[in-house]
């Protein structure tokens, strides 16, 4: 149950008007130049209150790196081959704009946000279809070292 919710829940915490989760890959090591940039696009576009958050990589490194946002608007939308030169205008048009950017969007997360009309979920992706995640299920959505993180997502239960 709780690897379901991990996977359906709108994953913005109370006090945050969203969250934009960095996958932390060999493409974009720890401190690397994504994760600056998406600090520094959020104050560039004024936009407040955004949570900024490192996780590992899903496993699907060909799109990597990644990035995952979830807004109050719509559903959480993971984007492929992020790069510091495009992030701005990927949270532009997610944070500011309300539209997901068509170009970089893989995949939603279905919950309880409007869902993205034509962009598949994760569970139809052909690459994740035929999985069954057992321990990988957390990978993307949590920061190991982040107690609440793991507790959260159903660890030590």
């Amino acid at each position: 149950m709780i690897k379901d919710q991990l996977h359906t829940d709108d994953g913005i915490p109370d006090g945050a008007a969203g969250v934009v989760t960095v996958s932390h890959t060999e493409a974009n090591s720890k401190g690397g130049p994504l994760l600056e940039a998406v600090s520094k696009a959020l104050d560039e576009l004024d936009i407040q209150g955004i949570l900024v958050r490192e996780v590992g990589s899903t496993g699907l490194f060909s799109a990597d790196p990644m990035v995952r946002i979830a807004s109050p608007d719509l559903s959480q939308i993971v984007y492929g081959d992020v790069h510091p030169d495009t992030v701005v205008d990927v949270l532009s048009k997610h944070l500011v704009f309300g539209e997901p950017d068509r170009e970089q969007a893989i995949y939603q997360i279905p919950g309880t946000r409007t869902p993205v009309p034509n962009l598949p979920t994760m569970s139809d992706m052909e690459f994740f279809s035929r999985q069954s995640r057992v321990v990988s299920h957390r990978c993307g959505y949590i920061v190991p070292a982040r107690i609440d993180d793991v507790l959260r997502s159903g660890g030590y239960l």
